[in-house]
């Protein structure tokens, strides 16, 4: 793919992720939400054929979203050949399953979609939407399965909240990106630059809070209608409204500033003034990840990703415990960014 970075948005946001593909160099993941499900080929389709319009080299992936909301699919169901089918009439180069939800224990599910995924043939991606117990609790049999059919695999991770916040999370799937195929991660938040960093090979971070990792049981998720955005110097989100309440604490802290391409240093009450503060979150959150994917890449490349992840959690950790004390419990540190730090690799020996 030309980019192994991207953004996952509904089929409904086509105009500003078009934008922010063409200004920050992101891929997409167009996810049809829930209440389309009866109409996905043709939203789907539509969100590709329109951005292809204006980004023609544009990294584009379909999620037909079966996995998530009311009567959701499972994993004992297999994937179809039809879903490939539009992706591929559509010009993608790759093809994300339509895949079920893989409860947790759920093997016999979970070996479903691998080997029907593993039957359409190359370019395709099995999409596992998964339970967190496979990352805190089964991370080496997931692993094993992985290996077992050799075919390119999507985590999505389900959870009430952040799940990476969990126990053995993050160390659960910096042991499955250690599959001897490529794994990306879907739907997540800044857990996903730290899996590009453990060599994952993509990642996907939400456009809202809907998209950042799968909600249990429930139509669709998150609160699409708030306003949330990401705090760079904390390597963390929040919404607006929880933003005015800390910022009022010490309107001069770093941490309420971003010097992405579209805040310019600014501090991020600019959201709050914008003619649409939802656009403005989803446009600065974008650009703050590009250029926190950036900085990562180089390191990347000279294969010091766990590293370089590793300072960019420190510096944030100690500003989260900052903004604590600041507001007196008020905000929660981020958890999962000390479980990012404890799994840092041992430097090789000389």
């Amino acid at each position: 793919m030309p980019t192994d970075l991207f953004v996952q948005v509904p089929t409904t946001l086509i105009d500003p992720t078009r934008a922010l593909i063409a200004s920050e160099g992101v891929g997409a993941v167009y996810t049809v939400p829930w209440q389309s499900r009866n109409h996905r080929t043709a939203v789907a389709s539509t969100a590709a054929d329109q951005t292809r319009k204006k980004c023609p080299d544009a990294a584009l992936l379909l999620d037909a979203n079966l996995y998530s909301g009311r009567q959701r699919k499972m994993a004992t169901a297999e994937p179809t050949r039809d879903w490939i089918t539009v992706q591929r009439s559509a010009g993608l180069t790759w093809a994300l399953t339509d895949s079920g939800y893989v409860a947790k224990g759920d093997t016999a599910g979970l070996r479903t979609t691998l080997k029907t995924a593993a039957r359409f043939g190359g370019q395709v991606i099995a999409a596992l939407p998964i339970a967190s117990w496979w990352l805190s609790h089964a991370a080496d049999s997931l692993r094993s399965e992985i290996n077992a059919h050799g075919i390119p695999v999507a985590l999505m991770v389900e959870d009430t909240d952040d799940p990476f916040d969990r126990t053995n999370v993050v160390t659960g799937l910096v042991h499955v990106l250690t599959a001897d195929v490529p794994v990306l991660l879907l739907r997540s938040d800044t857990a996903g630059l730290g899996a590009l960093a453990y060599g994952a090979a993509g990642a996907a971070l939400g456009s809202s809070t809907t998209y950042r990792h799968i909600y249990p049981d429930i139509g669709g998720g998150g609160s699409s209608g708030s306003v949330s955005f990401i705090l760079p110097e904390l390597l963390a989100y929040t919404s607006l409204t929880a933003f005015e309440r800390h910022y009022l604490k010490d309107e001069s802290h770093a941490a309420w500033c971003c010097d992405c391409a579209l805040c310019g240093g600014r501090d991020l009450t600019w959201i709050r003034t914008a003619d649409i503060p939802k656009a403005a979150a989803f446009s600065h959150s974008v650009s703050a990840v590009a250029m926190l994917g950036r900085g990562l890449a180089t390191a990347i490349a000279a294969h010091n990703g766990p590293q370089a992840w590793t300072a960019m959690c420190e510096a944030a950790h100690e500003s989260n415990i900052e903004i604590e004390q600041l507001t007196g419990g008020d905000w929660k540190r981020k958890r999962a960014l000390s479980a990012w730090i404890g799994a840092t690799p041992e430097p090789a020996a000389a």
